[in-house]
């Protein structure tokens, strides 16, 4: 598949360690945010990105360990 992930299939397994966030702009470009980390101690990370926000079609976090990426589409209303 296109590795989307629907809730069911989360595990706190994968939610763990370091993710790159990673957006899908509507043109089909991608623009990688950065490196971010996840345990049980923290549930968010922040900050500003340098794109307009209305062009942002996907969202996507890649764990470093590998494995699918965790998928989030974005509509527009």
């Amino acid at each position: 598949g296109d590795g989307v992930l629907e809730k069911e299939d989360f595990s706190g397994a994968f939610l763990r360690g370091a993710f790159l966030a990673e957006l899908v702009m509507d043109d089909g470009r991608r623009r990688r945010i950065g490196w971010f980390s996840l345990d049980s101690a923290t549930g968010s990370s922040g900050g500003a990105v340098p794109v307009d926000l209305r062009r942002v079609s996907v969202i996507r976090l890649v764990s470093a360990r590998g494995g699918d990426p965790l998928v989030a589409r974005l509509s527009d209303g």
